[in-house]
């Protein structure tokens, strides 16, 4: 399959992203080309750094999101990640390792772990960037959103080995109650308004 790829890791340089770094390197075959791109977060939030990466990716790349605290344990993980394209499979709007059921009011949702993610161009071109109102919670919510309930596309789940056990360090300097309280609240007038 004929499709570019830059994988985007938006960072706070913590010790970590190292471990990230060599997970990657030590899990791609010689033959696999990508792109890399390593976003300064300047603690404004994670929508903000993931943003500027998407947009110093080539146009037509599609872009694998990596948390800086999340390590790739899989040795075809890039295979993997385009099998559903192999397979001929249509609406596909995201592509991750893990898909989370949520519920908000009367409604079940699912969206896709944003520690590891695929976002194919056509989504991109489609959905948009993430909304920058966010601050750290509920950008991963409010996209998924927008690509199952407002596009009809679909989040699918590739058995893909990722590790993302440290207690999200990309951005626990912001992780406070209140910002989560305010990006839930955001979450909820925008799309579940009375």
């Amino acid at each position: 399959m004929n499709r570019k790829l830059t994988i985007v890791i938006p960072t706070m340089n913590k010790p970590c992203l190292q471990d990230c770094l060599k997970s990657i390197f030590a899990n791609v075959k010689p033959e696999e080309e990508f792109d890399l791109i390593i976003v300064k977060n300047d603690k404004k939030g994670f929508s903000i750094p993931v943003n500027r990466g998407f947009r110093l990716a080539d146009p037509k790349s599609d872009i694998l999101l990596l948390n800086d605290d999340a390590m790739i344990d899989d040795p075809d993980f890039i295979k993997k990640l385009y099998e559903p394209f192999e397979k001929g499979e249509d609406n596909i709007g995201l592509i991750t390792y893990d898909l989370i059921k949520y519920q908000v009011k009367d409604k079940q949702l699912i969206r896709s772990s944003f520690a590891f993610l695929l976002f194919p161009r056509e989504t991109i071109n489609k959905v948009g960037l993430l909304d920058e109102k966010y601050v750290l919670v509920a950008q991963d919510m409010d996209y998924c959103y927008r690509v199952s309930e407002i596009h009809g596309l679909r989040q699918i789940q590739v058995d893909i080995k990722v590790n993302h056990t440290r207690g999200s360090q990309t951005l626990k300097d912001l992780d406070t109650p209140e910002i989560h309280n305010k990006d839930n609240v955001l979450f909820e007038k925008k799309w579940f308004k009375e």
